[in-house]
């Protein structure tokens, strides 16, 4: 009786392991994709993967990578893109916020988590800013960008019905086996 219940336990517990979605994380290094650490606009490229979100920017020499303008008359927007299957999209942006806008308060690691956009194989990431204000981008270098697939379960039908089945099959041979 309890080698039955514990089968049937672990069998279920199983089943909702299985179904439930899993994620795969890839991390990219700036520097290491041969990204520059001062600039107005740089892209990187690497290997591809997989990937449908970008979950967080760590800075790995805490240099504290940022933005701003260096003539100090207006605002400028930052804009992170990433390369999925061939094409360009952008993924994030942001204004500098502070004035004036010189100051080095716009930190990409606090600013940039949790971004999610139409999945496929990333391979690449650009920075670039609205107006070329030389050197828009400081500090670059050690910037580790962490991605994600989130893979959603989506089980097959016929999979459910065979579970189920093989449930009632066993409760059913159990119920015959008492009488």
């Amino acid at each position: 009786m309890k080698k039955r219940t514990g089968f049937l336990l672990a069998l279920i517990v199983t089943t909702l392991v299985c179904l439930t979605g899993t994620a795969q994380a890839t991390s990219v290094d700036w520097t290491a994709s041969g990204g520059a650490s001062h600039f107005d606009t740089n892209t990187i490229s690497f290997a591809g993967f997989f990937a449908n979100s970008l979950d967080s920017v760590t800075d790995g020499v805490n240099r504290q990578g940022y933005w701003h303008n260096h003539n100090n008359a207006t605002p400028i927007t930052a804009m992170l893109d990433v390369r999925v299957n061939g094409a360009w999209q952008q993924i994030w942006s942001a204004v500098t916020t502070n004035s004036p806008y010189t100051l080095g308060n716009n930190v990409l690691p606090d600013l940039i988590s949790n971004i999610s956009f139409s999945g496929g194989v990333v391979d690449g990431l650009r920075l670039s800013a609205s107006q070329n204000v030389n050197q828009t981008f400081h500090y670059q270098e050690g910037m580790v960008y962490n991605f994600s697939k989130n893979i959603a379960a989506t089980p097959e039908p016929s999979t459910i019905v065979l579970l189920g089945s093989g449930l009632v099959g066993l409760i059913g041979y159990r119920m015959r086996k008492k009488v």
